[in-house]
Order: structure tokens, then sequence, then C-alpha cells
């Protein structure tokens, strides 16, 4: 059995990010969903807060935003890091498509702090 020991990292923002759309995962490759949260990507994954969410086509590049877990939307370098960070989870699934398809999408948990982005987890996403 393997272990894996991480250090904490505290976090301006974090969230989920999944490389297709969740309601229709065989059907939309060219799109990347983003939830955020101010603060930690436990809120997500646990639930407990409601978050942005942003929609970004990697294959066209630009994205919006679908709705605001908050009153007001984030900051425009806070958007600038979920576009990269859109980008980068696009190349990460790769990994789990064995032709480097891009046919499996990827679950990722992350966090960002000081302009950098820490992947949490990365997994498939289970369809």
């Amino acid at each position: 059995m393997g272990v894996i020991v991480q250090e904490e990292v505290s976090s301006d923002m974090g969230g989920v990010l999944v490389t297709t759309n969740p309601t229709n995962p065989q059907g939309d490759f060219r799109n990347v969903y983003v939830n955020a949260v101010a603060g930690s990507a436990v809120d997500v994954v646990s639930g407990k807060s409601t978050p942005y969410q942003y929609l970004y086509n990697t294959v066209e590049g630009g994205g919006r935003t679908i709705a605001i877990g908050g009153r007001e939307d984030l900051k425009k370098c806070q958007k600038d890091t979920l576009q990269r960070l859109a980008f980068a989870g696009r190349l990460l699934q790769s990994h789990f498509s064995q032709d480097y398809s891009f046919s499996t999408p990827a679950d990722i948990e992350w966090a960002a702090a000081n302009d950098k982005i820490y992947i949490l987890q990365l997994r498939p996403y289970s369809v």
C-alpha cells in the first residue's frame, strides 16, 4: 500500500476542475468547468460553500462566468489564474488517455496562492 504525505498549502483560492461537461460527459471535450472558492478547496469538495462556477473553452480560448456563488465576481487576476489552470488541466488530462487523445476526462482538486497553482489531486473523472 502506498501512502502520500503532502504539505498543507495555505491558499487564497481553491476548488475542483473537470475537463468535460459534468451534465454531458461524453459530448463536451472542448470546455473545462472550474468551481472555485476563496480559501480552501475543501469547502467545494465538502459542499460547505457555493462556489463560483466558470467555463473555459480550451480550443478557441476565452471563458465566461456560469454562476456566481458569492455576492461579487472574482477579481481579474483570479480569473487569469483560473484560465491558466484550465489549460493546465487540459494538458494533465492527456495523462489518462493511452494515445494522448484527451478521450478520458480528468477531475482535478487544486489550490492557488501567491499566483502559483498547486494540483492537490488528479484522477480520471467518474462518468
